[in-house]
C-alpha cells in the first residue's frame, strides 16, 4: 500500500511540473493555433505568415497586380511586395523592417519596412509603409527622395496615398 502512495506521489509531482514548467509554452503555441491568421491578433514568438493580394483590370486584358507576403515575428517583419502595374515598370523585392502594436482605437498595425526593391533593372532600398487593418493592407504611395546615401524615404509622410489595398489570402493562393 505504501508502495502504491509513493508511486501515485511521484507521479503528481512530475505531472505537476511539467504543468507548471510547461504551460507557458502550451499558452504561447495554442496562440498560434488561435489566432486565424489575424494580423491584429498576432504577438507571439512563433512566426506567423500573411499573404496579400491585387487585381484589378484597367482595360481588355491587361491587369494590375500586386502581391504582399508578411512573416511577423512579434515586433519584426520581413517578406515580399510585388507591383506589377499594367501600363507601367513593375517593381518587385523583399523587405524587413518592424511592425507595430495593434492600435487599439482603429484595430490598426503598421508595418515600416525597408524594401529592397527591383524596377527597370536597377535594385534600390527604400521605405515602405504598410498599414494592416482586419483582412486588408494597405501600402502607401507617395513622392520620394534620396535621403543622401542612395536610400529613399518619403517626402513627406502627411501626404502619403493609402488608396492601394491588398485583401487577406491564402499563402497557398498566392502565386496561383
Amino acid at each position: 500500500m505504501k508502495k502504491d502512495f509513493t508511486t501515485f506521489l511521484v507521479l503528481a509531482i512530475l505531472i505537476g511540473g511539467v504543468l507548471y514548467f510547461g504551460g507557458d509554452k502550451i499558452k504561447k503555441e495554442s496562440k498560434v493555433i488561435d489566432n486565424n491568421n489575424d494580423i491584429n491578433k498576432v504577438n507571439t514568438e512563433v512566426p506567423i505568415l500573411f499573404c496579400y493580394s491585387y487585381s484589378k483590370k484597367i482595360s481588355d486584358g491587361l491587369y494590375d497586380k500586386a502581391s504582399l507576403k508578411l512573416n511577423v515575428n512579434n515586433d519584426t517583419v520581413s517578406g515580399e511586395f510585388n507591383n506589377y502595374p499594367a501600363e507601367k515598370d513593375s517593381k518587385t523585392g523583399s523587405f524587413e523592417g518592424l511592425i507595430g502594436p495593434l492600435d487599439k482605437e482603429i484595430t490598426e498595425r503598421t508595418a515600416v519596412v525597408w524594401w529592397n526593391s527591383i524596377a527597370e533593372g536597377m535594385q534600390v532600398k527604400e521605405e515602405l509603409i504598410v498599414e494592416l487593418n482586419g483582412k486588408n493592407a494597405n501600402v502607401a504611395f507617395g513622392e520620394m527622395i534620396d535621403r543622401g546615401d542612395g536610400v529613399y524615404i518619403y517626402k513627406d509622410k502627411k501626404k502619403l496615398s493609402y488608396d492601394f489595398v491588398l485583401s487577406q489570402i491564402s499563402c497557398d493562393n498566392l502565386n496561383k
